[in-house]
């Protein structure tokens, strides 16, 4: 007789990793699959069939609830077991109307989920143990609504996807790697094509808010508008948000977009920090005092060459410990060396010229 199949779909790693070890409990030779996304079970169920699913309300993407039709439209025949740790009493009527065939609010309580589980997979019922027991203690306990909300950063992704009709939110951290999504349509965040694009993108937006000193750094977004949609890109500190949105009849104009969007930016970046993802801003990292640095030194015997440079006023430089009054005399100095007319800044002096090889020879008989 073939082993039961279990499929656990949640993005909690302690709740996933309690729940595959007490179904193990009722029989070692279950196979216990878990996924952290709606999207990757349906993938998972359309190359696997499945006797149980296991799956929470609120998950990156697509929902629980959301998830329960479209497995039910390609397996009739699959049990479903529902489980979140909302507190809207509404819940329960519209977990069996989706199609669940169970209904669990946390802290679950093991021994009733066990006897459930093993019922579904026609087991026999679970017997108490005091591995269970520690298992029971292990559980997340019930949090609020409003609290959950607070907490997760997919939530708020889904939420500022439905209020302004965004067919797509994505966010991505420094490195270009999704870390939270909200979608429609199951589209898929393509990180070798995204990723080049949008990242050198957001370093130029980073030094141009670094330059100019402020404490807080700006809100800014960037907005590119086609034919069919529009493709927004919001900085939240080292992470970034990508939106796209459908253009026409129906759908928000931009500029009532943005004044969401960016409200829904700061409260995603305390999100993120109250999470300890998040490291200093660079207007913070401007306003810290120059660190002493490190003993550097350098090999000058392959400088003997190096045109127009004095190499030992060259190792000179290079091994000299910055400070802040050190900076400012130095770019003073380069400000009095370099004569740029600002009201022009594209014409060159005639010294200008001749270093770079653009001043007419003296000796050129066609200049004569």
């Amino acid at each position: 007789m073939a082993s039961k199949s279990v499929l656990i779909v949640d993005d909690s790693y302690e709740l996933t990793r309690v729940l595959q070890a007490a179904i193990l409990t009722l029989d070692k030779d279950l196979d216990v699959k878990v996924v952290p996304s709606a999207e990757e079970a349906m993938l998972m169920m359309a190359k696997t069939p499945f006797d149980l699913l296991i799956t929470d309300i609120r998950l990156p993407g697509i929902s629980g609830m959301e998830l329960l039709p479209k497995i039910r439209a390609r397996n009739k025949k699959v049990n479903i077991i529902l489980i979140t740790g909302l507190t809207d009493l509404s819940l329960d009527d519209k977990a069996k109307t989706m199609g669940a065939n169970y209904f669990f609010r946390k802290p679950i309580e093991m021994s009733l989920f066990l006897e459930t589980v093993a019922s579904f997979l026609e087991l026999d019922p679970p017997k108490k143990s005091s591995k269970i027991s520690n298992l029971v203690r292990g559980m997340p306990s019930v949090i609020t609504q409003e609290e959950e909300e607070a907490l997760n950063v997919s939530g708020t992704l889904s939420n500022l996807r439905q209020e302004i009709g965004a067919k797509v939110v994505w966010l991505i951290n420094e490195s270009g790697k999704l870390v939270a999504q909200s979608s429609e349509n199951q589209q898929a965040y393509n990180e070798q094509e995204w990723a080049p694009l949008v990242l050198p993108v957001l370093s130029t937006g980073e030094r141009f808010t670094s330059f100019f000193k402020e404490i807080s750094a700006p809100q800014s977004f960037l907005a590119y508008r086609y034919d069919q949609k529009d493709i927004v890109i919001v900085p939240v500190s080292e992470f970034a948000l990508i939106l796209i949105l459908a253009r026409g009849k129906g759908h928000l104009q931009l500029p009532l977009v943005m004044d969401t969007v960016l409200s829904y930016q700061l409260e995603i970046q305390g999100l993120l920090q109250r999470m300890g993802v998040l490291h200093a801003t660079p207007a913070q990292v401007m306003s810290q005092e120059p660190q002493e640095s490190a003993d550097l030194s350098i090999d000058i015997s392959g400088l003997a060459d190096l045109n127009d440079v004095d190499s030992e006023e060259f190792v000179k430089l290079f091994n000299m410990k910055p400070g802040k009054k050190d900076a400012d005399a130095f770019w003073d100095e380069a400000a009095l060396n370099y004569n740029y007319d600002l009201q022009n800044p594209e014409i060159l002096t005639y010294e200008q010229a001749a270093k770079l090889g653009l001043a007419p020879e003296e000796n050129n008989p066609h200049n004569e």
